[in-house]
């Protein structure tokens, strides 16, 4: 089968958990002996066609320098689709794919042109913004509600974020920046029949979709993939006092202001870390200070090769989330380096975590059930190398090589 991969960013340009995705996705179907193209945006400095991992990549389209930016975002609403739509005709003109296979929310865009080359196109869904304009699904609690242009603009006017998009006094009461952001999450709704197939990569967006009325044999949930032997392999380590891991953005929907509450609360021998970045930083190093909370300490962001070695230097992870996560790749990685993982019971975290097995699950929000469970894993290590090596067994269901295998059976109900 000739496969092509579509994804707006990708490596070395990585954003997020999306771009690592897609390109172990496109790196062990070809291994499995597919014909894999990935068509992706050019960016200065990169090669505009290479073969590397048995992928042939194809870097022609135009987008915004990176989806923070507001500026850089318009580019990516206006250029992209039609950059995309273009390239898409030229590359399959002569390459003649059998699957378009679109890796994120914007390569979608993809399927306008569907009635040109008459392909099977396949949706991978790995977060909410089909279903959010904000891109989050949260106000004060997890919304459960269809947006309407009157619903969004008294959330967003209120909260005043767009998905990973900079808090900007200009966007925020900009009505021209509202109107643009909604009626484009509407169209972006729209072009969903045109879809063959859907691949979300949990069963709560999988309920995204049954709840837009995608026909459930339409869909297919097939979990992210982990580049797991780099944490399988790490040597389990013991500390005294134990040490608790936050890794993940310093954002208020994330929850690291609900894990310091907690941490305030304790009163046992831990250190924690946080690592990440965000609006929150300097608040919680104000806070800690306050506190006098010695034993915490407040990182920025690090780069993935070094997220293994910080795996292997805590004792407990904690993934207390507020939203609903499309996935959970942090308590998939604390599982695989053998960490016990308390997270929030919500989201695509559920799939993953299987009580008091491979982790402990507490609810969104509550500081004492946070607490209780922080206190419980600090005062039983038993419990905490049990749950740990529980993790590891588990954590090989989400393996590169069995994640490829699940596509392309996808692929073969296509054709």
């Amino acid at each position: 089968m000739k496969i092509l991969l579509i994804s707006e960013y990708f490596p070395p340009r990585i954003f997020g958990g999306g771009e690592i995705s897609a390109w172990l996705i496109a790196k062990n179907l070809a291994k499995e002996g597919l014909d894999v193209s990935v068509l992706t945006s050019y960016f200065k400095n990169l090669k505009k066609f290479e073969i590397k991992d048995g992928i042939k990549i194809y870097r022609r389209l135009k987008t915004g320098e990176n989806p923070v930016s507001g500026i850089e975002n318009l580019k990516r609403a206006f250029i992209f689709p039609n950059s995309l739509r273009k390239e898409l005709l030229r590359l399959d003109k002569r390459e003649n794919f059998d699957i378009i296979h679109c890796m994120n929310i914007n390569s979608i865009f993809a399927v306008k042109v569907k009635k040109k080359i008459k392909k099977p196109f396949i949706a991978h869904i790995n977060a909410p913004n089909l279903f959010c304009p904000r891109g989050i699904k949260f106000t004060e609690k997890i919304c459960k509600e269809k947006c309407s242009l009157f619903k969004f603009i008294s959330c967003y006017s209120r909260y005043g974020n767009i998905s990973r998009v900079e808090r900007k006094f200009y966007l925020r009461y900009n009505p021209f920046f509202i109107l643009f952001v909604y009626y484009r999450f509407l169209h972006r709704k729209k072009i969903l029949s045109e879809i063959d197939h859907f691949i979300p990569i949990s069963s709560y967006m999988k309920n995204l979709l049954l709840e837009e009325g995608i026909p459930e044999e339409k869909i297919s949930i097939v979990p992210n993939p982990l580049e797991l032997d780099k944490f399988l392999n790490l040597k389990i380590e013991h500390h005294s006092p134990p040490r608790i891991l936050y890794l993940g953005a310093y954002e208020e929907f994330k929850g690291p202001q609900v894990l310091l509450e907690a941490l305030s609360r304790l009163n046992l021998e831990f250190e924690a870390n946080f690592y990440g970045s965000g609006s929150l930083r300097e608040k919680l190093k104000r806070e800690i200070k306050t506190l006098n909370l010695n034993n915490v300490h407040i990182h920025d962001g690090v780069r993935y090769s070094e997220i293994p070695k910080i795996y292997q230097e805590h004792d407990i992870v904690v993934f207390p989330s507020l939203v609903p996560e499309s996935f959970g790749r942090v308590a998939i990685e604390a599982m695989a380096s053998g960490k016990p993982v308390i997270a929030s019971r919500i989201g695509g975290v559920i799939d993953i975590i299987k009580e008091n097995k491979n982790g402990i699950l507490v609810e969104p929000g509550s500081i004492e059930e946070l607490k209780n469970a922080i206190e419980k894993l600090i005062q039983d290590s038993e419990l905490r190398n049990k749950i740990g090596k529980k993790g590891r067994e588990m954590a090989h269901m989400y393996s590169e090589d069995k994640i490829a295998k699940k596509i392309i059976k996808v692929y073969q109900k296509m054709r």
